[in-house]
């Protein structure tokens, strides 16, 4: 499981709880960068863990598919997405700062078979996590 975030060590005696773990804590930092949406999803202990096992299976083998998708998202792609001749599923939660609402419905556009769905109160966890049956449900419904 994943460290807790936020601790603090404070007593009775205290009138304000000692804050410095939290403004040095580069955890902390992360978490508080996203959006209130994601902040309950992040809470959720079986989150944690499938996020801590996602990321070690990710890892096994070393760091260069983690290394490939970061230049992905920072280089020229080697195709253009209007060339895309099949349907495209897109989900993008407003509040997604991993993924912004400007880039998502970019694709939307640029894709001619997109069928893309925006949710305004969801970040880039809360997405899935209060919208899993409706998205599961398109791959089912695909003719």
């Amino acid at each position: 499981m994943l460290k807790p975030v936020v601790t603090c060590e404070c007593n009775e005696s205290d009138s304000e709880p000692d804050t410095s773990y939290v403004v040095s804590n580069p955890s902390y930092r992360a978490f508080s960068a996203l959006p209130e949406a994601d902040h309950a999803v992040v809470a959720l202990p079986e989150v944690q863990q499938g996020f801590l096992a996602m990321i070690q299976e990710a890892l096994r083998n070393g760091p260069r598919g983690a290394q490939y998708d970061t230049r992905l998202m920072v280089t020229e792609w080697d195709f253009d997405p209007h060339d895309i001749q099949i349907p495209v599923f897109l989900w993008n939660g407003e509040a997604d700062q991993n993924a912004p609402i400007k880039m998502g419905r970019y694709m939307a556009n640029a894709i001619p078979q997109s069928k893309a769905k925006f949710y305004p109160n969801d970040g880039h966890l809360s997405l899935f996590k209060r919208n899993v049956e409706e998205i599961l449900r398109a791959f089912v419904d695909v003719n």
